[in-house]
């Protein structure tokens, strides 16, 4: 709890109308529950049904040109709905496959390193921060590839291939992906034509 920290809270009691003392008290932690309660609900109303994703959206990656990178939402029509930076992976560790349907969607879950030279040594990392594969991954299929997100100190990567062959996104890009446009039985074409 640093300074920056401090300020952040600060700014939150200035906006919430409370004393500005920087330490998280009973009324700033309600202030705090109460705009998360906010938020969630705010979110929860954008969310599609489950079992309505499926059907109304199918994703593209298009990962032609390794060096501008996207993965793009398509709606009715084939119209574009969203659009976001990705990382497929590089050349000595390729994104396999051409189409897909998403298998499962998993929250916080654990980094279990796979049986791959790359990751000799790497120990289990928990749901968290620094988890290699963020807040969310949706499973492509039956294959060990996600669609998945990444820690903020990645994003800089974002756009161009860089990954073990899964599709990374930023963090708050998997959630919308998850929330509002895949689940399982979502569609996912990997697009290789430059």
């Amino acid at each position: 709890f640093g300074p920056k920290t401090e300020a952040a809270v600060k700014a939150f009691q200035a906006s919430s109308g409370l004393a500005q003392t920087g330490r998280v008290d009973g009324n700033t932690l309600a202030a705090l529950d109460k705009a998360a309660a906010a938020q969630i609900a705010t979110l929860k109303a954008q969310a599609q049904p489950e079992g309505s994703r499926k059907n109304a959206f199918r994703i593209v990656a298009d990962i032609g040109d390794p060096t501008r990178t996207r993965l793009y939402v398509l709606g009715k029509n084939d119209e574009v709905k969203a659009r976001f930076l990705t990382s497929p992976g590089r050349e000595e560790f390729p994104t396999r496959g051409e189409k897909y349907t998403v298998s499962g969607t998993y929250v916080r879950t654990q980094w279990t390193p796979p049986s791959s030279p790359w990751a000799a040594g790497e120990d289990p990392v928990p749901p968290g921060l620094d988890n290699p594969m963020g807040i969310a991954k949706l499973r492509l299929g039956s294959t060990a590839q996600y669609i998945h997100g990444i820690p903020a100190y990645e994003e800089k990567d974002l756009g161009h291939a860089a990954s073990h062959g899964c599709l990374r996104v930023s963090g708050s890009n998997v959630l919308e992906i998850s929330e509002k446009y895949a689940e399982g039985g979502t569609s996912v074409t990997l697009n290789r034509d430059a």
